[in-house]
């Protein structure tokens, strides 16, 4: 369940834009943060947790919401991995595995978690509030075997599926 605690419509020539917040988080979550800035203090440390698709999804963005005490959940893009975050590539990933094989990287300075998990694609998700345990199985058709069969599949990517949705 989610609750709709602020919104804007076109994000244009907002005259309300904070140029800090562009500078720091990029155009797209500068608004994000606008909007989730005049919480409370009180809130922190809540089971609040921030769902992105890639648009959205930074270093520098999961870093501050976890400062704030929000959980972030977002699937990210491969330019936007932090430099020392060495996944499976993409490429190498669907090519040598096998679907539902998967590789991670955690900080513990950050709190952040990398997963790369095969599905049809590679999916590739960054979290400061799930990690990849507990590994459970989900069904998907397989072509070659003309059948559904389970794959294992990280807590976080599951998480991901499950919470995704609304708007972006």
């Amino acid at each position: 369940m989610g609750y709709l605690v602020d919104f804007q419509i076109y994000q244009g020539a907002d005259p309300q834009r904070n140029e800090k917040y562009k500078n720091a988080f990029e155009k797209c979550a500068a608004p994000l943060i606008q909007m989730i800035d005049p919480l409370p203090e009180k809130n922190k440390h809540t089971d609040y947790r921030f769902y992105f698709d890639n648009l959205f999804t930074s270093q520098s963005l999961w870093i501050y919401l976890k400062q704030r005490g929000f959980g972030a959940i977002g699937n990210i893009r491969e330019n936007r991995l932090p430099k020392e975050c060495h996944l499976i590539s993409s490429n190498t990933m669907s090519k040598m595995n096998k679907r539902g094989d998967f590789d991670y990287k955690s900080r513990k300075e950050s709190g952040i978690i990398v997963a790369r998990w095969l599905d049809n694609s590679t999916v590739t998700i960054a979290s400061t509030s799930h990690g990849i345990s507990p590994v459970s199985t989900i069904a998907r058709y397989s072509r070659q075997e003309k059948k559904r069969i389970l794959v294992p599949r990280p807590s976080v990517i599951g998480e991901y599926n499950e919470n995704m949705g609304g708007t972006d």
